[in-house]
């Protein structure tokens, strides 16, 4: 079955178990809380995958191997999300 879940996020490094093959579909600010919302079959095996959230201007380790999910601002910051390819 096809249907979007929710996961909140946290600064730095967030591992998500999520199905497989996800397709990232937004991320903002609900209450106060930064989420990433995704379209997932449900009946695929569930995977670790690692997101981080960036501020702007924040340091980003070169080493790491990252695609770039979307940007959502806070009242008071903007924010950068990425997942890790591994």
């Amino acid at each position: 079955m096809r249907t979007i879940w929710k996961y909140e996020l946290n600064p730095g490094r967030n591992n998500i178990e999520l199905p497989a093959e996800f397709i990232a579909l937004s991320v903002q600010i609900q209450n106060n809380t930064p989420c990433l919302w995704c379209l997932v079959e449900t009946e695929n095996i569930l995977v670790n995958r690692f997101f981080y959230v960036f501020s702007t201007g924040g340091h980003i380790d070169s080493e790491l191997n990252l695609k770039f999910i979307g940007t959502f601002q806070s009242t008071w910051m903007v924010f950068h999300l990425f997942e890790e390819v591994l």
